[in-house]
């Protein structure tokens, strides 16, 4: 590719991420999201997660998750919002 493909590409996810985070705890979750933030949260409350290949997406989004979580050092669960994972 060439610079100004790259550049594009650059600016489209800027753009995209000026877009999507602002007020990111302000808006609903969509029904995937939901679904992931129940997988997440039986990682955080058990200390665990038992990745099913026939369901759902793969534990790297639910750990990734919960390495911010520790990072920000969110207190629990029941705390952490949408907002605080970025």
């Amino acid at each position: 590719m060439t610079r100004t493909v790259y550049l594009i590409v650059l600016l489209t996810a800027v753009l995209a991420l000026v877009l999507r985070v602002p007020r990111l705890d302000q808006r609903p979750m969509h029904n995937d999201e939901a679904v992931n933030a129940v997988k997440f949260s039986q990682l955080w409350e058990n200390g665990g997660y038992k990745y099913d290949p026939n369901e759902h997406h793969g534990p790297s989004l639910y750990y990734a998750t919960l390495a911010v979580g520790r990072l920000t050092a969110a207190p629990d669960y029941a705390h952490y919002s949408e907002a605080d994972s970025g």
